[in-house]
């Protein structure tokens, strides 16, 4: 009788952590392959659809998740749902990774933050 019910504990205990790493509509948290390492400038002029990487620091909310990312003189619009910040706490004074799809419309661009990643505390 006990090994009928813990058959399904064990198999609970190994599928879990294989559920933990997936945020919201299954998608792997954490930085992924394939996103070019550029400078905001560069990220500002890339092509639509663009899978990029910077570096910066969050220096104005612009609305409920839009967001100034600056590095040096550079800035760029930024997107950061409010599933990525996880409890996050940060200042303008802490240096952050961001990881996203760029999104070229006519009158400007923006970087739709699929991770985040605070560098300094």
């Amino acid at each position: 009788m006990k090994s009928t019910y813990l058959k399904p504990l064990v198999m609970a205990a190994l599928l879990l952590p294989s559920f933990s790493i997936l945020a919201e509509g299954g998608q792997p948290m954490g930085p992924q392959q394939g996103y070019t390492s550029m400078t905001l400038t560069e990220a500002t002029s890339a092509a639509d659809d663009s899978l990029v990487s910077v570096r910066g620091y969050i220096v104005k909310r612009l609305s409920d998740d839009e967001y100034l990312l600056q590095k040096n003189t550079d800035s760029l619009i930024v997107e950061i749902d409010d599933h990525l910040w996880q409890g996050i706490q940060i200042t303008d004074q802490h240096e952050v990774q961001l990881q996203g799809e760029i999104d070229q419309d006519w009158d400007r661009t923006e970087l739709e933050v699929r991770w985040l990643k605070v560098l300094t505390q």
